[in-house]
């Protein structure tokens, strides 16, 4: 495995932080307190899925990674 050192580029006294788990902490425990409680099995989430390509490969591709069959809407003209 090649070492990667930034010496060359930004010098010694550089510490790269990665703050992507903290993060991503942090956004799970806002939305577990900040959003009204759904486990009353009511309300269920709804997703769209839109694609600017082809809708019929899209909802092919979507549906076997996301688990379940999705429809997927052509993107309005505003938005390609």
């Amino acid at each position: 495995m090649q070492d990667l050192t930034l010496d060359p580029v930004v010098g010694d006294n550089i510490a790269l932080i990665d703050t992507g788990a903290a993060v991503a902490r942090q956004l799970q425990r806002r939305l577990l307190t900040e959003l009204p409680d759904r486990s009353d099995g009511l309300t269920r989430p709804t997703e769209w899925f839109f694609t600017s390509g082809d809708t019929t490969q899209a909802s092919r591709i979507m549906s076997l990674l996301w688990g379940n069959a999705v429809e997927v809407q052509r993107l309005p003209p505003e938005f390609v």
